[in-house]
């Protein structure tokens, strides 16, 4: 038997076991797995669980020109609207969101989009930063069907 662990940069695996002949090793590799952080299994673990089963994501947003002025919103994950099913990739997951409100209990009337990814750190362009220069080349066009830039971070 082979056991193999999958995440958004590929697969690893241990070497071949058998189970008849190495047992131990069998449940120890099995043990460390299901005894490993969600972090360490590949999840994203900024998403948690609110307001009755609906997805909630929080977002702590730093003023670059003052790192000390830090502010946590909460957005209730309304839908998955795209997501990439593959095992080895990007991890291109898009929600459907809502702002919610300082106590981070009722959804306020602000409807987002929330793309969430892992980017490779040689792209010197991130998608933020374009999507902010686009905003910020059309805020004097006040159409309602143009979708505006809000925040980005890497993590």
């Amino acid at each position: 038997m082979r056991v193999w662990l999958f995440d958004r940069s590929g697969g690893i695996s241990l070497n071949r076991i058998d189970i008849y002949h190495d047992p131990t090793m069998f449940i120890r590799a099995i043990t460390g797995f299901a005894t490993m952080e969600l972090f360490q299994l590949g999840y994203y673990t900024t998403i948690m669980d609110l307001l009755l089963r609906l997805g909630c994501i929080e977002i702590e947003k730093c003023d670059k020109q003052r790192p000390e002025n830090k502010k946590t919103e909460r957005f209730a994950l309304i839908e998955m609207i795209f997501h990439r099913a593959v095992i080895s990739g990007r991890g291109t997951i898009c929600w459907r969101a809502y702002h919610l409100d300082e106590d981070g209990k009722e959804m306020t009337d602000k409807e987002f989009v929330i793309k969430d990814l892992w980017r490779s750190i040689s792209r010197k362009n991130t998608e933020g930063n374009l999507l902010k220069r686009a905003t910020n080349a059309l805020k004097h066009i006040s159409d309602t069907r143009i979708m505006k830039y809000y925040y980005h971070e890497d993590v």
